[in-house]
């Protein structure tokens, strides 16, 4: 067996790259980090802070995931 035939056995079988995607940069992941940290202060702590870092951490994750779907709907279908 030549190396010629498994290079070309190879490169049949994997697709080409053309792009890679990425998200736009977001505050959102630094947001979200804060947010589970005060719902674990306020879980030990107050328990008020407990629920409005909870109503955050669920406000913020609906939004970045949102986000995130409106960026992937605007990428080409190839």
């Amino acid at each position: 067996m030549s190396n010629e035939f498994i290079d070309e056995t190879v490169a049949e079988q994997q697709p080409e790259v053309e792009s890679i995607w990425l998200t736009r940069t977001s505050v959102k992941p630094l947001w979200l980090a804060l947010s589970f940290g005060l719902f674990f202060i306020g879980l030990f702590g107050f328990w008020p802070l407990m629920v409005g870092a909870g109503i955050a951490v669920i406000a913020i994750t609906i939004a970045w995931i949102s986000d995130s779907r409106d960026e992937s709907d605007e990428l080409p279908l190839t």
